[in-house]
């Protein structure tokens, strides 16, 4: 199975569309601490293995701006949900710090 060290895309499945397959491709971007969204891309529902969730991930191989591959990985999906609930916690912080100290300056 491919490795992220291999391959530095991936696409995440947002489900279908009209009657498309939507995913967004991500990039892993070495010059900032965070995957980079690219673009999205369709494919036919069909092809979407039939255990496929919502927000799932996939290493992919791409031909000519066409998916042609997809490889499903639980282990790499459950580390990205847990990427992202991590920076989703620590957004929701600064927001409050934020509110806070706002508040602080109207006293």
């Amino acid at each position: 199975m491919t490795s992220i060290e291999d391959n530095d895309k991936y696409v995440v499945y947002h489900g279908i569309e009209d009657g498309a397959a939507i995913f967004s491709l991500f990039t892993r971007d070495p010059d900032l601490d965070f995957d980079r969204a690219v673009r999205r891309m369709t494919m036919d529902p069909d092809d979407v293995p039939p255990e496929t969730e919502f927000e799932d991930h996939f290493w992919v191989e791409i031909e000519e701006n066409e998916i042609v591959t997809l490889q499903f990985d639980p282990e790499f999906t459950e580390e990205k949900k847990e990427t992202y609930e991590e920076v989703e916690k620590i957004h929701q912080e600064m927001q409050e710090a934020s509110r806070q100290e706002l508040n602080d300056d109207d006293e």
